[in-house]
């Protein structure tokens, strides 16, 4: 047993744990193999990718179509008596959806830079080097979108609403996404 102790290959050997599954050792092979599947696998995020890119296109045609009842509306300014604060509200709201799909835009191009391919050419305030980034810039949206959606419904106030309730609904949410910001 001294003996044992004092050379170091024995030592190492009946002290080193040995990986075992069910099935037997862990070996080599099968660790590549799991890599290969894994690596393989992140191929999954094209799903993500796909589905907000539809959402992309979707909230884009919405968009548009708004611009269009936006100026149809604009038209018909004068003779059915709206208001400009109608078109205002209307113009709102376009920015709104705009908005939202560009923060698609954004998860969609950071999932693709995340687990797709990192070297793809995108403008330096585009580019989504990790998480942390991707949580950032969408933070950043919501805040823009939190805001437009608070300044529509005050340019659309009618008195009948408890809007202080909103504004400081928006305010404390900005507040946390701010402080999240700043901790990652």
């Amino acid at each position: 047993m001294q003996q044992a102790l004092a050379d170091p290959r024995v030592l190492t050997q009946t002290t080193t744990p040995r990986l075992r599954t069910a099935s037997g050792p862990v070996t080599s092979r099968s660790i590549s193999r799991a890599s290969r599947i894994l690596e393989k696998s992140r191929r999954l995020a094209l799903l993500a990718i796909a589905g907000t890119s539809v959402c992309v296109v979707g909230l884009m045609l919405v968009g548009f179509y708004q611009i269009y009842e936006a100026v149809i509306s604009a038209v018909d300014l004068g003779r059915e008596g709206m208001s400009e604060m109608h078109f205002i509200v209307n113009v709102l709201e376009i920015m709104d959806t705009f908005l939202i799909s560009s923060a698609c835009f954004i998860i969609t191009i950071g999932a693709y830079q995340l687990f797709i391919d990192s070297t793809i050419a995108m403008p330096a305030w585009l580019t989504i080097k990790d998480f942390d980034d991707l949580k950032r810039r969408l933070a950043g949206v919501v805040v823009i979108i939190l805001g437009l959606s608070f300044l529509a419904d005050f340019v659309n106030w009618n008195g009948q609403t408890d809007i202080m309730r909103e504004g400081i609904a928006a305010a404390a949410v900005v507040l946390a996404l701010t402080a999240f910001i700043r901790t990652i």
